[in-house]
């Protein structure tokens, strides 16, 4: 593809900030495109796989989705193709872009792919607010950790893209057994988003309480989104949520605020707060060891 692929900076629809993107100009497409890359960042997990979205530029602004491809790394074959946009030939550019991909643009997806696997991993984030952890405060597990699970937290629905973000109280004292889920709709650029909604979800009733919504959303959507979410999530038990409960109930200890904490304290304030939220054997343990919950805290 050679001199037609190129980085330029780019304002997404109602963004005024900037963002570095790669650009394809298609023979038979008159706009430039932006091309926007998404990886998996679980470095558990052996795929190869990134997903490619090509998007129409407009005025030096990212518009309209016009088609998404899935490709391996490794051997550059399609894994999965998908439409977006009707009125063009989309499987045309497609084809055009996977015939005439350079090696440079090959070596900068790859790269990104790499950098995305060592990117996960549920790793404490080098820069902290840790005044509302001192206040007990409900926090968002994002704020604190580096999640491979960022991924598992995102759905489509009628062609918007949605993350839903978790958040805790962080009091290793109460019990409250919930977690407040944020809903954000992802635009054009993902780089931003705006929120939509937030539930309270109670863990052991399993049913949740709308806290706040934008007017844009009423409580029937409110609930095929949440529908859909979790069943994208795949997880009827919520023991991702659970297991990161417990260790949010933790922060205190993992951070050192409380320094007459110990080891043995942190595993007493887990075992309290999983309360009757049990941990399977083989999974991860909820002290964020990344070990198994068996040759973890199981033995202690």
């Amino acid at each position: 593809m050679g001199n037609r692929v190129k980085s330029i900076h780019l304002t997404a629809e109602d963004d005024i900030n900037p963002v570095a993107v790669t650009t394809v100009k298609f023979d038979n497409f008159q706009s430039p495109v932006a091309v926007l890359d998404r990886y998996c960042t679980n470095p558990d997990c052996d795929c190869r796989d990134t997903n490619l979205r090509f998007h129409e530029i407009v005025d030096n602004r990212i518009k309209d989705k016009l088609f998404e491809i899935k490709i391996n790394v490794d051997t550059w074959e399609t894994v999965s193709y998908q439409v977006y946009r009707r009125d063009i030939e989309s499987e045309n550019m497609y084809r055009e872009f996977i015939r005439d991909i350079d090696e440079k643009t090959k070596l900068n997806i790859k790269k990104r792919f790499e950098d995305g696997k060592k990117f996960g991993g549920d790793t404490l984030k080098d820069r902290i607010d840790y005044d509302p952890i001192r206040t007990n405060e409900m926090i968002y597990y994002d704020e604190v950790f580096n999640s491979k699970d960022y991924n598992r937290l995102m759905f489509e629905n009628k062609g918007i893209d949605y993350v839903v973000l978790d958040a805790y109280c962080t009091n290793p004292k109460c019990h409250c057994n919930e977690v407040l889920l944020a809903f954000y709709e992802i635009d054009a650029s993902e780089e931003t988003s705006s929120l939509l909604f937030t539930l309270l979800l109670k863990f052991k009733r399993g049913k949740y309480t709308i806290e706040d919504k934008d007017d844009r959303i009423d409580r029937k959507e409110i609930k095929e989104n949440y529908n859909l979410f979790m069943e994208k999530l795949n997880d009827p038990d919520y023991m991702l949520y659970k297991e990161r409960y417990a260790i949010m109930k933790t922060l205190r200890v993992t951070l050192g605020l409380n320094t007459a904490a110990t080891v043995v304290n942190r595993q007493n304030i887990i075992s309290e707060n999983l309360d009757n939220n049990k941990v399977g054997r083989n999974e991860h343990c909820p002290c964020g060891s990344g070990k198994k919950y068996k040759k973890c805290c199981a033995k202690q």
